[in-house]
C-alpha cells in the first residue's frame, strides 16, 4: 500500500499543486523581493486608493457634501493633522486585514484541492484496507462490483427478475442484493444441468402417498387424550395425563438414524435447522401427496452427500432438518400467492409475510413452479468464528420443479451454508470453485476456467473434492479452512469428532471392526415403543398441586425456548462411541395393569431453589443429575445424565410412573397451567436415579380481544393450523407444531356477547363445514358474512385454559379423528373434560 501510494498518488498532489498554484510575473521591481516584501508592496499600492478603500464613515461624509452642493463637484473639506493620522492607521489596518485573507485564499484552495484527492485515493483503497482489518468482509475478486444485470436466459432458469447488482459499500459487493432486504446477498441463478430443462418437470421417484380427502362430518366419536398423544411419539401407561414424549435418540447419543434415511437429534424441532418446505401457486393445484415420498428421498439423499462428503476427511455430518415424531422429514406445504412464485425477491416477501423468518433455520423450498433450476441467499463473511452471519438464520434456498434433486438441492443448501467463499483457494468469486470433480465447481459468470484436480468421477456429487475451500471436518493446523469460515462447523449439521487420526483428503476411512452404523428408529411412534415394563404403575394420575394462578388473563404463557438443547451447545460432543448415532432400540413404554400396587416413589418436598431436600445423612448421593426447561402452561422438557450400566429409565411425576424410555431427553406434556410438579427419574427397577426436582407451569393465557394470537393446545401444545396457509373456501383447520407462522395466528371479532374466530392469513372465518352446528362436524374457513350465527363462538374459561364453544349449542372445539395432511382436523365435540378440549393463547 505504501509503494502504490508513492507511486501515484503524491505525484497526482504534486501535479495538482502546480496546475493550481499561479505563476507571478518577474519584473525589475520584484525579482530580488521576497515574498513578504512581495505582501507589502501591495499593501502600499492599495494604500494610495484612498477612495476605494476609506471607511464608512470618510464616504458618509463625502455624500453629505454633495448632497448639500446640489450635486456639484466636492470640494474636499478640512481635515485637522490629528483626524489624518486616525484615517491613515484605519485605511492600513483595513488594507494589512485584506492583504492577509487574499494572501491565504489560495493556499486554502490547494489544501482543499489536496483532501479532496486524498478522500478520493481513500475511498479506492477502502475495500483492501477494511479486508485486511475485518475477516467478515471478502477480499478480490469479490470487492468488484458487478457492472449489470446479465441478460435473463429463461429456458436455462437464468432470471435476474428482483436482483440488483451491489453497489461498491454494499455487503453483497461482488454479487447481487436481493431486492427489499436489507444486506441478503445472492450470487443469482443456477443454470440447469445438461439431463435437466427447467420447463419439464422431474418425475417422482417414490410413490406418492394418497391424496388428500376433505373432511366430513364424523360420528365415530372423541378421541381420549391418550389416544391424541401417541401422535406426538408419547409413551402413555393410561389415560390419565401427563405423558412422556421421549426424544428418539437412546441413551446419551447425540442422534439416530430414521427408516427414511435422515438422523434425527432432539425433538426434532428446536434449535437451527433446516426446514423443508413444498410451495406451489395460487393458481395451480398442490401436487403434495404425489411429490411428498419423493421430496423426503431427495433431502435423505442431501444428508447421504453431506454424510460421505464428510467421511473423505474423517468426520461425520448429517443435515439437522426439522424432523416428525417418527423421525422423518418434516416437509410443510404451502400455498403462496402467484406473483410470489414468479421472481425470487418475491418468493422471500412471501416466505416472510408467513412467519417463515426464524433467525435459527435454513428453508430449503421446493418449489412447484418452472421459473429457476436453482437459487439461494447467503451472506459475505468468511470469519471462523461461531458468530459467522452465514451460521444463522433465515437463509432461502428454492428448487423449481424442473431441476427437483439431491444434487441441485444440496448446492442451494451450501449456499445458504456461506459456500464457496470469494477468498476461497480455488473460489470463483461468484460462489463457486473450479477444482472440478465438486458439486459446487462449473465455468459461472465470473468466466474464469475449470480444470480437473480430483481424477474420480464420482467425486462430482459430493463437497470440496481438495478439503480446502469451504468443507473438511479436520483441516490443518493454519490452511485456510482453519482460518477461514468451514462449513463443516455449522450448526445446521450434526457434528460429530473425527478420530485421532484422520484420513488423508479424498480417501473414506473404514469403519472399525465390530462397530455397527447407527440404528434406525420405526417411523410407528407408538407400537414400537410398547414393551413389558420391569415395574408395573398404578393408573391413578398423578395429582397437580394448584397455585391458584390460572385463571389470570393478563399473564401470557412462557414461549418455547427456541435454543438448542443443553448438549447443542457443546463444539463436537461425543456421544455413544464412533457414530454417534443410537445403537439401541426405541424408546420403550411401560404397560400398565391396573391391578398393580401404587408404587411408591420418593418424592421430597422442595427448596426455594425448585431442588429436592437433600438425602439423609450419609445416603449416597444420585449417580443421575436432573435438567428441567422450556417449561410453558402445559408442557416442559427434562434431560438426565446416562448411566453406563442402565438401558431403561423410569420417569415419575408426583410420585408416579407416567412412562419408562430409553432416552435421557424427554419433553412432558398434558401438564396442568398454573401448577407445581416433582419430577424424578429412577431406574427401570425403582431405584433413585436422580433427585426430585420441581417445576412450575404458567398461567394459562387467555385471549387478547380484537388482537391476534396463537390458539395453543392444551395437552399437545400443538396450534390450530390454517392448512397449507390455503385462501380456498373451506379449506379444514388442523392442528400442527406450534411454529408461530401467519397461518396459526387467530383473532377473537366481537359480535355482541360472542366473537368470530378470523384467520390472520385470509381474514376468513372459522366455521362449522357447511355450517352445520353438530357434533363431529369439521371447522373449515369461508368467507365472513354479517348474519351468520354458525360463525359465532363463545369463550369459556377451564382449568387447563379456555374452551372454544359454538354459540346457541352445548358443543366444543377439539381434536376429531379424521386427518387432513397427516394432522388431526378441528372438530365440534360434546364436551367431555378432555385436555384437548381446552386451548391457550400466546400473543402473536
Amino acid at each position: 500500500m505504501r509503494a502504490l501510494v508513492t507511486a501515484r498518488v503524491v505525484p497526482a498532489i504534486t501535479s495538482l499543486r502546480d496546475r493550481l498554484t499561479p505563476t507571478p510575473q518577474v519584473t525589475p521591481e520584484n525579482e530580488t523581493l521576497t515574498p513578504s516584501a512581495v505582501r507589502r508592496e501591495g499593501a502600499r499600492r492599495r494604500v494610495q486608493e484612498l477612495p476605494a478603500w476609506a471607511s464608512r464613515t470618510q464616504l458618509m461624509r463625502v455624500q453629505a457634501i454633495r448632497r448639500d452642493r446640489g450635486g456639484r463637484p466636492a470640494v474636499a473639506a478640512p481635515v485637522s493633522p490629528r483626524a489624518a493620522k486616525r484615517h491613515g492607521e484605519v485605511v492600513r489596518r483595513t488594507s494589512a486585514a485584506r492583504d492577509l485573507a487574499a494572501t491565504a485564499r489560495l493556499p486554502r484552495r490547494i489544501n482543499l484541492a489536496t483532501g479532496a484527492v486524498l478522500l478520493g485515493v481513500l475511498l479506492l483503497l477502502m475495500p483492501a484496507v477494511l479486508t485486511q482489518w475485518s475477516p467478515g468482509i471478502s477480499s478480490l475478486p469479490g470487492l468488484v462490483p458487478i457492472a449489470a444485470l446479465p441478460a435473463s436466459q429463461p429456458e436455462d432458469g437464468l432470471v435476474y427478475d428482483g436482483l440488483t447488482p451491489a453497489a461498491r459499500n454494499s455487503l453483497c459487493i461482488g454479487a447481487y442484493e436481493v431486492n427489499g432486504t436489507e444486506d441478503v446477498c445472492s450470487y443469482g441463478p443456477d443454470p440447469a444441468p445438461p439431463s435437466f430443462k427447467v420447463t419439464q418437470d422431474v418425475a417422482p421417484i417414490a410413490e406418492g402417498v394418497p391424496p388428500l380427502v376433505e373432511p366430513v362430518r364424523d360420528t365415530t366419536g372423541v378421541p381420549d387424550d391418550a389416544e391424541v398423544v401417541r401422535d406426538e411419539g408419547a409413551v402413555v401407561p393410561a389415560s390419565s395425563m401427563p405423558a412422556l414424549v421421549p426424544d428418539p435418540a437412546s441413551g446419551d447419543d447425540a442422534f439416530t438414524m430414521g427408516d427414511d434415511g435422515v438422523a434425527c437429534e432432539g425433538d426434532g424441532y428446536q434449535g437451527k435447522r433446516v426446514q423443508v418446505i413444498y410451495a406451489y401457486p395460487t393458481d395451480a393445484v398442490s401436487r403434495y401427496s404425489r411429490y411428498l415420498p419423493s421430496i423426503r428421498r431427495w433431502s435423505a439423499e442431501v444428508d447421504e452427500i453431506f454424510s460421505a462428503s464428510a467421511a473423505r476427511t474423517g468426520g461425520i455430518r448429517h443435515v439437522r432438518y426439522v424432523t416428525t415424531p417418527d423421525c422423518r422429514v418434516d416437509v410443510t406445504e404451502v400455498q403462496l400467492p402467484a406473483d410470489r412464485l414468479r421472481s425470487f425477491d418475491q418468493t422471500l416477501e412471501g416466505m416472510r409475510a408467513l412467519g417463515y423468518d426464524r433467525t435459527d433455520r435454513k428453508y430449503l423450498i421446493f418449489a412447484d413452479t418452472n421459473v429457476y433450476c436453482g437459487i439461494a441467499t447467503f451472506i459475505k463473511d468468511t470469519r471462523a468464528e461461531a458468530g459467522n452471519l452465514n451460521n444463522g438464520g433465515p437463509s432461502y434456498a428454492r428448487v423449481d420443479a424442473g431441476c427437483w434433486s439431491a444434487p441441485m438441492a444440496t448446492h442451494q443448501l451450501v449456499h445458504t451454508l456461506g459456500g464457496v467463499a470469494d477468498t476461497a483457494p480455488n473460489g470463483t468469486g461468484m460462489g463457486h470453485c473450479l477444482d472440478d470433480h465438486d458439486l459446487m465447481c462449473y465455468a459461472d459468470e465470473s468466466g474464469e476456467e475449470v480444470r480437473t484436480s480430483c481424477e474420480s468421477p464420482s467425486a462430482e456429487a459430493l463437497l470440496d473434492c481438495g478439503g480446502d475451500d469451504y468443507f473438511n471436518t479436520a483441516p490443518e493446523p493454519g490452511s485456510y479452512l482453519a482460518q477461514n469460515w468451514n462449513l463443516a462447523n455449522s450448526e445446521f449439521l450434526i457434528r460429530e469428532p473425527a478420530p485421532a487420526e484422520a484420513p488423508a483428503t479424498g480417501q473414506t476411512p473404514d469403519r472399525p471392526a465390530g462397530v455397527a452404523p447407527p440404528a434406525r428408529v420405526s417411523p410407528t411412534p407408538s407400537p414400537q415403543r410398547s414393551t413389558a415394563a420391569t415395574r408395573s404403575p398404578s393408573p391413578t394420575p398423578a395429582s397437580p398441586t394448584p397455585t391458584g394462578g390460572e385463571d389470570d388473563p393478563e399473564d401470557p404463557e412462557d414461549p418455547e425456548d427456541a435454543g438448542d438443547d443443553d448438549d447443542q451447545s457443546l463444539p463436537e460432543p461425543v456421544r455413544g462411541g464412533v457414530g454417534g448415532g443410537a445403537t439401541a432400540s426405541p424408546a420403550p413404554s411401560a404397560t400398565p395393569s391396573a391391578a398393580s400396587p401404587t408404587p411408591s416413589l420418593p418424592a421430597p418436598p422442595p427448596d426455594e431453589s425448585g431442588l429436592a431436600s437433600e438425602p439423609p445423612i450419609g445416603a449416597p448421593p444420585p449417580p443421575g443429575f436432573l435438567k428441567i426447561r422450556d417449561t410453558t402452561s402445559t408442557s416442559t422438557r427434562i434431560s438426565w445424565n446416562a448411566d453406563a450400566d442402565a438401558v431403561h429409565y423410569t420417569v415419575a411425576v408426583n410420585g408416579q410412573i407416567i412412562g419408562v424410555t430409553a432416552a435421557t431427553r424427554a419433553r412432558i406434556i398434558g401438564l396442568q397451567p398454573g401448577t407445581e410438579y416433582s419430577i424424578q427419574v429412577l431406574t427401570s427397577d425403582g431405584e433413585r436415579f436422580t433427585d426430585a426436582l420441581a417445576a412450575k407451569t404458567a398461567p394459562a393465557a387467555r385471549p387478547i380481544m380484537e388482537g391476534w394470537f396463537q390458539l395453543n393446545n392444551a395437552l399437545t401444545g400443538g396450534a390450530a393450523h390454517l392448512y397449507g396457509a390455503r385462501t380456498n373456501e373451506s379449506t379444514p383447520i388442523v392442528v400442527q407444531r406450534a411454529e408461530g407462522v401467519t397461518q396459526q395466528q387467530w383473532s377473537l371479532r366481537r359480535v355482541g356477547n360472542a366473537f368470530r374466530l378470523v384467520s390472520r392469513v385470509t381474514d376468513k372465518c372459522v366455521v362449522p363445514l357447511g355450517g352445520e352446528v353438530a357434533a363431529g362436524v369439521p371447522l373449515v374457513q369461508v368467507t365472513c358474512k354479517e348474519a351468520a350465527d354458525e360463525q359465532l363462538w363463545v369463550v369459556l374459561p377451564t382449568d387447563n385454559g379456555f374452551t372454544l364453544r359454538a354459540a346457541g349449542a352445548n358443543l366444543v372445539v377439539g381434536l376429531g379423528e379424521q386427518r387432513y395432511g397427516g394432522a388431526r382436523v378441528l372438530a365440534l365435540q360434546n364436551p367431555e373434560g378432555l385436555l384437548h378440549q381446552s386451548w391457550t393463547a400466546l400473543p402473536g
